[in-house]
């Protein structure tokens, strides 16, 4: 559980960064390009004003950088009103005749007062002796903006790489307590289940003793039904807290995992039947896995003894293990009070009953499915749970 709880923080705090991170250079980004695209206007724009000449350079005292930055290449053709080509201006462009031609007669046939050619951006202005279009070649800005997102990305990976270190520190650090509290909880819990054994076993002893001199009565009855109803508690406790500290240091050998579950299902069949329930299987043979053979037995008593405890009577428990591809699967059904859609993420928490008088006539205290989800847990399988409230409910073990 501490293992999880560790990955989600990592998670939640490496998608919020990673929103932030992506927010801020995709801004910067948009910033770039528009600043750029605003030169380019700038630069056509004047050169229109000035009909076809590049804008000055000069820079005077306390004034800001001019418009036209050296990167924008520029040029220009004037054209009369019957379309004839009066003169052509290759301003600090490099272009050849033959493609400001071609350019100028892509921009005319266009109609537009400005637009795009590849990587040619032109605007056209009225004169007096017909229009003027004024192009600009935004390659060099392209391929700045390319190098600029390409540093971007390179900073964006390092910034990430320097966030999973700090966020994995960081959240070792914040778990720290909460893990300390966890296992001071789980050998408090072992602990104070060890030590109410013994006064139980006296309280037991005691009363039998009592019984014999005195002879039967209802508060002698009800003191034992008590102390066997805590017995088993403290058992259930023993149990799920045996199970979650071996989790960690627990070796796993190959088994007949096809075996294991018949040998837990058989003696629930005597039980079942003096509930007035039956069980049918439906177990394919020699079905093998890695794990812990004794977990695994006790996961499927859980189980079983959930299904008997909320089962109603007359009907029948469906117990089945079959294999799919790599996964081991054991489904585990009873038809009784069921479970509905708001009770299925609850189920697997410790003490949770979805029916307290109904677990009250059962003995049941809400741990059993605590020690089958810790027990799944630690053979790295997961859980599903299906079913209709007062129907009928299935529990899927996937196991690799």
């Amino acid at each position: 559980m501490i293992k999880k709880l560790r990955i989600r923080f990592i998670v939640i705090t490496m998608s919020s960064l990673l929103i932030l991170l992506a927010s801020i250079l995709f801004t910067m980004n948009v910033y770039m390009q528009k600043n750029w695209d605003n030169q380019i206007d700038r630069n056509l724009n004047s050169m229109v004003l000035l009909d076809g000449k590049m804008p000055e350079m000069n820079i005077r005292p306390g004034m800001p950088p001019p418009q036209n930055p050296s990167h924008i290449q520029g040029f220009s053709v004037k054209i009369d009103d019957a379309g004839n080509i009066l003169e052509i201006d290759n301003g600090n462009s490099s272009v050849s005749e033959e493609a400001v031609l071609e350019y100028a007669a892509n921009a005319l046939e266009d109609g537009g007062e400005e637009g795009e050619i590849g990587v040619i951006r032109y605007m056209t202005g009225e004169k007096p002796y017909g229009k003027i279009i004024a192009f600009a070649d935004s390659s060099l800005s392209d391929v700045i903006m390319k190098n600029l997102r390409n540093l971007w990305y390179v900073i964006g990976l390092i910034s990430m790489g320097i966030l999973i270190v700090f966020s994995t520190i960081l959240s070792g650090m914040a778990i720290k307590p909460v893990e300390e509290a966890f296992e001071k909880q789980k050998q408090f819990v072992a602990d104070s289940s060890h030590e109410l054994k013994t006064p139980l076993s006296i309280i037991s002893a005691n009363a039998d003793v009592l019984e014999m001199e005195i002879g039967q009565n209802e508060w002698l009855t009800q003191m034992k039904l008590q102390t066997r109803r805590m017995s088993g508690l403290i058992h259930d406790l023993l149990m799920l807290a045996k199970t979650e500290a071996a989790g960690e240091n627990i070796v796993f050998s190959e088994f007949n995992l096809s075996g294991a579950v018949t040998h837990a299902v058989l003696p629930f069949e005597v039980v079942a039947y003096e509930h007035g329930r039956r069980i049918e299987c439906e177990i394919e043979e020699d079905i093998s896995m890695r794990g812990d053979r004794q977990s695994i037995n006790k996961m499927m008593e859980a189980l079983l003894d959930n299904a008997v405890k909320y089962s109603e009577k007359d009907s029948a428990i469906s117990v089945r293990l079959f294999a799919r591809g790599s996964k081991r699967i054991i489904e585990v059904q009873n038809r009784g009070c069921g479970v509905s859609e708001a009770q299925k993420g609850k189920l697997f928490d410790k003490f949770y009953r979805t029916d307290d008088s109904r677990a009250r006539e059962t003995g049941g205290y809400g741990i059993g499915l605590s020690i089958v989800k810790s027990i799944v847990d630690m053979h790295k399988g997961r859980i599903e749970t299906e079913g209709e409230e007062g129907e009928y409910i299935l529990f899927r073990i996937i196991l690799n």
